[in-house]
């Protein structure tokens, strides 16, 4: 790729429009190398920027930032080239403080939600899941390091708090338990990482129930099919039995419906006997279930769903409800 890249009209446009997909020119970076097309449009038409297989350089970058370019385009049909190389530079692109705190954000969640998505679509049970499994880790330690700004929060709440599939909720439980765990003393990135993994994991066992369950009111279910639900922590870990998980993302998958007053499944267990990132976890799935909408009722308020949580406050660790008040009004989500 030359050094100083000119836009060239795109071969593939002349007898119609191709489908293509925006994204922002910070995402072009520095030293790497894309196996997909990247287009810019000019006078209303789509011109060729870069083709796939070349190595981008600064100038890339700073060429379409100095002509006040907003996005650039990649074929619909190499979207999945586009999602390979945001997933395996996501950590270079969030550390970088040039771009704007709004743009990470955004490509956090595009990289996040696609993945995550593929996840609990696949179970991670097809040949690709030792893959998908790693990609997962990369994209927890990713988020840990982003999250240290109280900014990057509150931009990637934004994006997060209205999805109500399972997958949206899943990064919502892992952006909020990595958030408060980290306030704790003694609390590595190692943890961070396991946990953050356990928080994205935790409902895959309701991968394996029926759809009318799932949207079925928890109080209106009858006494098998509450037995069935039930059982989804115990089915999440025999999806992932043949991967190679910590004893920590084990204690989120299996201990997310515990509460500290026993009255929790599947095991019953209380109190300190439930791993303070267990209990961080159950606190943050709770409070997210609360904020989206589900079978058991519309999407509540920040300010409300903390208002059941004190209200239900026998259930969690004392100590993590006050450090959730911390983290949401340090981010200002109210």
């Amino acid at each position: 790729m030359n050094a100083s890249p000119k836009p060239q009209q795109d071969s593939g446009n002349e007898s119609r429009t191709p489908r293509v997909l925006p994204f922002s020119p910070h995402f072009i970076l520095p030293a790497t190398r894309s196996d997909f097309t990247v287009l810019l449009k000019q006078d209303g038409r789509l011109v060729l920027y870069a083709k796939g297989g070349d190595v981008f350089t600064e100038t890339h970058r700073n060429r379409l930032l100095e002509m006040g370019v907003e996005r650039v385009y990649v074929r619909a049909e190499e979207k999945g080239f586009y999602e390979e190389y945001m997933r395996a530079h996501l950590g270079t692109l969030l550390d970088d403080d040039s771009i704007p705190a709004v743009e990470r954000a955004g490509a956090w969640y595009q990289t996040s939600i696609a993945l995550t998505r593929e996840v609990f679509e696949n179970r991670l049970s097809t040949s690709a899941s030792g893959k998908r499994f790693s990609q997962i880790e990369n994209l927890v330690k990713a988020t840990a390091e982003f999250l240290t700004d109280p900014l990057a929060l509150k931009k990637v709440a934004a994006l997060i708090n209205k999805g109500f599939r399972l997958y949206d909720h899943a990064l919502g439980v892992m952006v909020l338990t990595i958030s408060i765990l980290r306030t704790f003393p003694g609390v590595d990135e190692q943890l961070l990482t396991r946990v953050g993994m356990g928080a994205i994991l935790h409902d895959i066992g309701k991968t394996s129930l029926p759809g009318h369950l799932l949207e079925k009111r928890s109080d209106l279910m009858t006494p098998d099919e509450r037995r069935q639900y039930r059982a989804h922590p115990a089915t999440g870990i025999a999806l992932l039995a043949g991967l190679p998980l910590e004893s920590e993302t084990i204690h989120c998958i299996l201990f997310h419906h515990e509460q500290a007053d026993g009255g929790g499944y599947p095991s019953g267990i209380q109190g300190n006997d439930i791993p303070l990132h267990a209990r961080v976890l159950i606190l943050c799935n709770a409070y997210d279930n609360l904020i989206r909408a589900t079978a058991d009722g519309p999407a509540r308020k920040p300010f409300e769903a903390l208002t059941q949580i004190k209200a239900d406050k026998d259930y969690y660790d004392i100590e993590c409800i006050k450090r959730l008040i911390m983290v949401l009004s340090n981010a200002e989500i109210t």
